[in-house]
């Protein structure tokens, strides 16, 4: 948390909330995260009162060296192919590897106490951390980034990629 709030209780009460939905599937619990890593934005926005740029790099290098750990343990059973400061994407080979990634992520969760999200993609189109397309079993697709974006009546910006 930016160290200019004295207190942090609302923010554990939204945290809280948030994977108490979460994990009833309700779909509330996008709208609280959009508000938890909003606040982590404003660490760099010189006109919000969360101002906070040492605290935003310290989260950045922090997760960038946790990730890094994780990375160092799952790396044998699968191929890594994006690693950004809050996820990995990775290419698991041989389906009987499954269980030893989890059990690895398992005890990296344990041992950091953060909680690592698991979602399973048949296709990803890739071309940096933060500009890629993801499709699901059922050709549900999501994307990320300026290369990828929709097209719409309010925003003149062109995609590369529509």
């Amino acid at each position: 948390m930016s160290r200019a709030v004295d207190g942090i209780e609302m923010f554990k009460d939204i945290l809280h909330t948030r994977f108490k939905y979460k994990a009833e599937k309700n779909p509330l619990q996008e709208a609280l995260k959009l508000i938890l890593n909003s606040v982590y934005g404003c660490f760099g926005d010189q006109y919000n009162p969360l101002y906070d740029k040492k605290m935003m790099r310290s989260v950045c290098v922090a997760g960038q060296l946790l990730l890094t750990d994780l990375v160092e343990k799952i790396e044998p059973y699968c191929k890594v192919l994006n690693l950004n400061t809050d996820g990995i994407y990775f290419l698991l080979e041989d389906e009987n590897n499954k269980p030893i990634l989890e059990e690895l992520v398992k005890e990296w969760e344990t041992r950091t106490r953060l909680d690592m999200d698991w979602e399973e993609y048949t296709n990803i189109i890739l071309k940096d951390v933060n500009n890629y397309i993801i499709v699901d079993d059922n050709g549900k697709y999501k994307g990320k980034g300026a290369f990828v974006k929709d097209l719409n009546d309010l925003d003149y910006d062109l995609p590369i990629l529509n």
